[in-house]
């Protein structure tokens, strides 16, 4: 191994742990954040979502095959969860998995495969935690997004 990169390896370890400056656009406040400080928002963040994110079975009843997928509740109230419409295609009832073993049958109440949107209903009060809807319009290059589901049922 060459020395420049003996020398690399703890300067990139390092870097990991010192905080970084962002300013915030405007009033040009510098603001400090620490990166341990981020992993653990984001780790929370992802517990907090979790619960309202769901594992989707679908059943063909006519012929073999189950599809899976996932999707969230948006409406704990009434039961409404958004998922893909590609989970749902082809699929006559669903059975809806949360992340601590509840499991309920959901509707399809409508699809649409060209935005690949879909809405399933499930018993009213089901849920107990819901997603909100966020503003695209608020994003900007380099901000910080998370993706959640539950690919293959993990």
């Amino acid at each position: 191994m060459c020395l420049k990169r003996l020398f690399l390896i703890p300067l990139l370890a390092l870097t990991a742990f010192v905080p970084f400056t962002s300013y915030l656009k405007g009033d040009q406040v510098g603001a400090k954040y620490d990166l341990n400080e981020l992993s653990n928002a984001l780790a929370e963040l992802s517990a907090l979502s979790s619960k309202a994110t769901v594992f989707i079975e679908g059943i063909r009843e006519r012929g073999a095959g189950r599809g899976t997928g996932s999707g969230f509740v948006v409406d704990a109230l009434n039961g409404i969860v958004v998922t893909n419409a590609h989970v749902v295609s082809d699929h006559e009832s669903f059975l809806i998995r949360f992340d601590d073993g509840r499991e309920t049958s959901g509707t399809v109440v409508g699809s649409d495969p060209q935005t690949d949107l879909a809405v399933i209903r499930i018993s009213s009060n089901f849920a107990r935690h819901q997603m909100s809807w966020g503003d695209s319009d608020r994003l900007r290059p380099g901000n910080l997004v998370m993706a959640i589901g539950s690919p293959l049922g993990l």
